[in-house]
C-alpha cells in the first residue's frame, strides 16, 4: 500500500510541473516569430524597409499581370471573331441586295484590292442599276456621278474591269448613236481608298450616217478601226462588269467573243448591225470589220 500511494504521489508531484512548461514554450515561439517579422520589415533604426515593400509589389503585380494577359488574349480573340462574323454579315448583306461581279480591281495607291458589286435598282424595260466598289465589307465608291446604267437605252453603257499597265482598273465604254450621229467614247479611270476617281486613259471618235447639216457626212474609216482595235483589245483583256448593248442588263464576259468578222463587235460597235440591216448590207458577206466600214461609207456616199 505504501508502495502504491508512493508511486501516485510522484506522479502527480510530475503534472502540474508539466503543465507550467506548455504556455511558457508557446510564449517564447511567438516572441522569437514576432522578432524576426520585426527584423524582417524594420531595420535597425526603425524604419520600415523600403525594398522589402517594393519587392512585395511587384510580386503583387506579377501575380495581377497573368490574369490580366489572359484576359487581354481573349479580348483579341473575341474582338478578331466579332470582326470576322460582322464581315460576314455584311457578306451576306451584301448579296442579298447586290450581285457580286468582280474581285479584286486595284485601289490606287495601295496594295489592296476591291470587290465590284451592281445593284439592279428596278428591272425589265426602263431598268436602271449602279455599281459600286468595297473593301473588306465597306463601300468606298458608288458610280452614281458617271453614266447612267439604264436598259432602256441599249447599248449606251457597259463597264468593264480591265488590265492597264498591270493594274486591274474600270472602264466606262459608251457607243452612242442618235439622230444620224454617233459619238463613241471609253474612259480607263482608277479608284483610290477614299472613293477618288483619277482618269488613266481616254478615248473618243465622232461619225455621221447622214448629212450632218453642213452639207457632209463624217465616216473616218481608218479612225473607226484604229477606235475599235484599242476599245476591243481591253474588252478581251478584261471582264464585264455590266452592259445594256441589247435592252437588258448582261453580265456575260464571252459576249460574241468569237465573232469570226472582229471578236467583240457587238459590244463594241452594236450601232453596225442596225446600219447594216437600214442599208440592206449583208454583214456575213464581209471577210474583216474593215471591209464592213467600208462598205458602210460606201452606203451612205450613195444616199446623199
Amino acid at each position: 500500500m505504501r508502495d502504491r500511494l508512493t508511486d501516485s504521489t510522484k506522479n502527480n508531484s510530475r503534472r502540474p510541473t508539466a503543465g507550467r512548461w506548455i504556455p511558457v514554450a508557446g510564449a517564447v515561439v511567438l516572441i522569437l516569430t514576432a522578432v524576426l517579422i520585426f527584423r524582417l520589415v524594420v531595420d535597425k533604426n526603425g524604419n520600415v524597409k523600403a525594398a522589402d515593400s517594393g519587392e512585395l509589389q511587384e510580386q503583387i503585380t506579377e501575380l495581377s499581370a497573368e490574369p490580366d494577359k489572359e484576359r487581354q488574349t481573349e479580348f483579341i480573340a473575341d474582338t478578331e471573331q466579332n470582326k470576322e462574323t460582322e464581315s460576314e454579315t455584311e457578306q451576306e448583306q451584301l448579296s442579298d441586295e447586290y450581285i457580286l461581279r468582280y474581285e479584286g480591281v486595284d485601289i490606287a495607291g495601295t496594295d489592296k484590292k476591291g470587290t465590284v458589286y451592281f445593284c439592279e435598282h428596278n428591272k425589265g424595260a426602263g431598268g436602271e442599276g449602279e455599281l459600286s466598289l468595297w473593301i473588306d465589307g465597306e463601300q468606298i465608291w458608288r458610280g452614281g456621278n458617271r453614266l447612267g446604267i439604264s436598259t432602256a437605252h441599249a447599248g449606251q453603257t457597259s463597264y468593264y474591269a480591265v488590265d492597264y499597265n498591270g493594274r486591274i482598273c474600270f472602264m466606262e465604254y459608251n457607243p452612242y448613236v442618235g439622230q444620224g450621229m454617233g459619238t463613241l467614247d471609253y474612259e480607263i479611270f482608277s479608284v483610290d481608298a477614299e472613293g477618288n476617281e483619277t482618269t488613266v486613259e481616254k478615248g473618243n471618235i465622232a461619225f455621221d450616217l447622214k448629212d450632218n447639216g453642213a452639207g457632209e457626212i463624217r465616216f473616218p474609216v481608218d479612225g473607226l478601226l484604229s477606235f475599235a482595235e484599242t476599245v476591243g483589245g481591253y474588252i478581251a483583256g478584261g471582264s464585264l462588269l455590266v452592259s445594256t448593248v441589247n435592252g437588258a442588263f448582261e453580265y456575260d464576259s464571252s459576249y460574241d467573243k468569237d465573232n469570226e468578222m472582229f471578236p467583240y463587235l457587238k459590244s463594241v460597235y452594236p450601232w453596225v448591225y442596225d446600219e447594216a440591216y437600214f442599208q440592206g448590207l449583208d454583214i456575213n458577206s464581209c471577210g474583216s470589220l474593215e471591209q464592213v466600214l467600208i462598205r458602210l461609207r460606201n452606203g451612205l456616199d450613195a444616199d446623199s
